[in-house]
């Protein structure tokens, strides 16, 4: 039991390392794959949100036109 608790506070330790070089932009002992790997994470993200919002916008203004013909 006492293994896996060990395992457990070594694998939390490690996350939150990996979480905090991510923030500050880099890695302790690794170089600058992940940061590269940040700014792809984020170039996707941002691309998703845009797309997201521009089909959005598109469906509003569908919904316009669409009551627009209606209201004619």
């Amino acid at each position: 039991m006492r293994f896996l608790a060990e395992r457990r506070f070594y694998l939390a330790a490690a996350i939150l390392k990996f979480r905090l070089s991510l923030k500050f932009g880099f890695a302790a002992r690794r170089g600058a794959k992940y940061k590269k790997r940040k700014q792809i994470f984020f170039h996707t993200s941002a691309c998703a949100v845009k797309t997201e919002l521009r089909f959005k916008f598109t469906g509003i203004l569908k919904f316009r036109a669409a009551r627009k013909f209606k209201a004619n």
